[in-house]
């Protein structure tokens, strides 16, 4: 079962969670505001799961 919410009250601010939360929105906001340049950007910076597998500087084999 995936926990949905417990009865030990927290007592410090999830920093990190707010951070990733802020980075993620950044960079979508970043990519809608590329209008025709997002392929380009998605080329070069995203993981292609093709390359990932088949070879190349990230490949898993």
């Amino acid at each position: 079962m995936i926990p949905i919410r417990d009865t030990i009250p927290s007592n410090r601010l999830p920093v990190v969670n707010y951070l990733l939360v802020a980075a993620n929105l950044g960079l979508f906001f970043y990519e809608i505001s590329l209008g025709e340049n997002l392929p380009p950007f998605l080329e070069r910076y995203a993981v292609i799961p093709d390359r990932l597998l088949r070879g190349g500087a990230l490949s898993v084999r």
